[in-house]
Formats: structure tokens, sequence, C-alpha cells
């Protein structure tokens, strides 16, 4: 058995806490969570048993993080302000009750939540996050920095461009194509290709809003 490494999750709300149950079930011989990352200043000093921390704890510590947060906009800013740390690292973390096929390419950060199904021929892209009972159709393409909500069903040959968000029970046809900075609501049936920057709500889905977020925009590192 190799040595146990340090991680921390950044993100203590309940997604956060969701990934270390899941951590300390299925990889508390391969990761020990020291921490997790949040400077909210209502949070207590632990939560779980695990003490928190501000960012400046990851400077300088040969650390994994794990980013602890759906919002697709905010995964892609903290990894952009992470990633040039070079003793940061960002594995995947994939429940020992999800079915991966062994030809499904993973980049960094990505999360595989309980008893979700990825087919054939699969690519995913950088910390992206797909929740419990999702199934993943062959040949699919999720772009950087998606979050796929619970029991989402993504057919075989759709392509999900980066920075979308897929709510829970969505459907997308097979062979549909999803822009970038989407936002799917939940029960959404996507039978046509969908444009970027939109969100997109019904069955059939239909664009309801421009999905632009505005320079300058606050993010709550909560969520």
């Amino acid at each position: 058995m190799g040595k146990v490494k340090d991680m921390v999750i950044y993100g203590a709300g309940g997604l956060g806490r969701e990934i270390l149950s899941l951590l300390k079930r299925d990889y508390a011989d391969v990761w020990r969570v020291i921490g997790f990352i949040d400077d909210s200043q209502d949070m207590p000093q632990e939560i779980d048993g695990v003490q928190l921390f501000s960012k400046d704890f990851l400077d300088g510590r040969d650390l994994a993080v794990v980013l602890g947060f759906a919002d697709p906009k905010l995964k892609a800013k903290v990894f952009k302000d992470l990633s040039g740390k070079r003793n940061l690292s960002f594995p995947n973390i994939i429940s020992k009750n999800a079915y991966v096929t062994p030809d499904v390419r993973m980049e960094e950060g990505v999360i595989i939540a309980d008893f979700c199904f990825i087919s054939i021929n699969v690519s995913i892209g950088r910390i992206v996050f797909l929740n419990t009972f999702t199934t993943v159709g062959h040949d699919a393409v999720i772009g950087d920095f998606c979050s796929i909500m619970p029991s989402t069903n993504i057919s075989g040959h759709v392509v999900v461009g980066s920075e979308t968000l897929l709510g829970a029970q969505s459907f997308i046809l097979q062979g549909k194509k999803i822009g970038k900075s989407v936002s799917v609501a939940a029960g959404s049936k996507i039978f046509n290709d969908i444009p970027d920057n939109v969100a997109v709500f019904g069955n059939p889905a239909a664009i309801f809003k421009d999905n632009r977020i505005n320079k300058g925009e606050v993010y709550n590192e909560r969520r």
C-alpha cells in the first residue's frame, strides 16, 4: 500500500461535504482530507471533523485539491487561479459504485459520484462533476468545468460545451450539441442543438434568457 497523501476540498458547502463522505468511504487508503478551503466569514472552524482554512493555506504545501462546488464559472475561475501553483494537483475521484468503461478519456479534476454509468469512447474535460445516477452515452464529449446534476441522461455522440450546467433529470437526445456556458434547467428535454451563453427550460427545451456573465460579477465560493 502506498503512502496516504494530503488533500483539501475547496468549498465547504453541501457538495464539498458530500465529496468528503465519498473520499472517506472509497479513498481513505489513498487520500487524507486535512481541511476545507473556505473564506466565508460565517463558517465554523470545523465541519464533519475537518478543519477550515483560508486559501492562503494552499501556498507552499504539496496538496491534492478537489473543487467542491458546482458553479461552472466559479470552477473555471478558481482553477485558473490555482493551476499555476506547482505544489498543487487535481486528481480524479471516481466512486467505487460508478461504472466507467476502461477507454474513457478524462482530464484532471474529474469527480464521478455514486451509480453513474459512463459508456465507451467518452471524453471528459478538466474539473467536471457528474452527480449521482448520471448516464453518459457512447462517444459523448463533455467540456471543461461542466457540472452534471443527478439523474441526467446524456445520449451517445452528444457534445457538451465548456462551463455548462445540466440540471437534475435533464435529457439530451443523441447527437445534439450543447454550447458553452449554457444552463439547462432541471427536468429539461433537449431535442435540438443549443447555442452558447443561454439558459434553457422545458420539454422540449426552449431558450428563456441570455446566460452571459457580466464583467465584475462576484461569485460566492460556497456555491
